[in-house]
């Protein structure tokens, strides 16, 4: 065989390695680019992105958050601590009978309370109360009138109201 022919050849096959090559580093790129399901982080992941907060504040502010969040208390709440808060919020129930709020411990899952050890003062479940009463308010049971732009309340009219006010809180999809 002719030196020419046998560069052709080698030419040939190389060039056919690289596409094939080329067409399974696409498939395996669109593969790894495919979207899936994010998980939520949960109380745990709350607590973290609380505590790297904590680490990042300067004095001054972290002066500051301590007086939000301790005011008139003497606990010592920080966002570590105070992370997970609205985990616990998500055992705010609204009663269908006659509207009322309350805070309910799952007996079937006492793990849910893990995170509201902090918050178990009737003063701090009774502020839980008020903040899902009023947002569940806000969002689900009051037309959108002209001092409420459309779309406000994004999760209006879209099934369980209950489940909808809860994946509204933060960390939570």
């Amino acid at each position: 065989m002719p030196a020419t022919a046998l560069s052709k050849t080698a030419f040939c096959k190389t060039a056919t390695l690289r596409i094939a090559l080329a067409k399974i580093c696409l498939v395996g790129l669109l593969f790894l680019m495919q979207a899936t399901g994010a998980w939520a982080w949960g109380y745990q992941g709350h607590r973290v992105v609380g505590s790297i907060a904590d680490h990042l504040l300067n004095p001054n502010a972290k002066a500051q958050v301590q007086q939000i969040l301790n005011a008139g208390d003497s606990r010592s709440l920080d966002l570590r601590k105070s992370g997970p808060w609205p985990d616990c919020v998500k055992s705010v129930v609204r009663h269908p009978e006659d509207g009322t709020f309350e805070y309910v411990v799952n007996p079937d899952h006492y793990e849910y309370e893990v995170p509201c050890t902090p918050f178990k003062s009737a003063e701090e479940r009774a502020r839980m109360v008020d903040y899902a009463s009023r947002n569940w308010t806000n969002c689900l049971h009051l037309p959108d009138g002209p001092d409420k732009p459309p779309g406000a309340c994004p999760f209006r009219g879209r099934g369980d109201p209950a489940q909808q006010f809860r994946s509204q809180l933060p960390g939570e999809q």
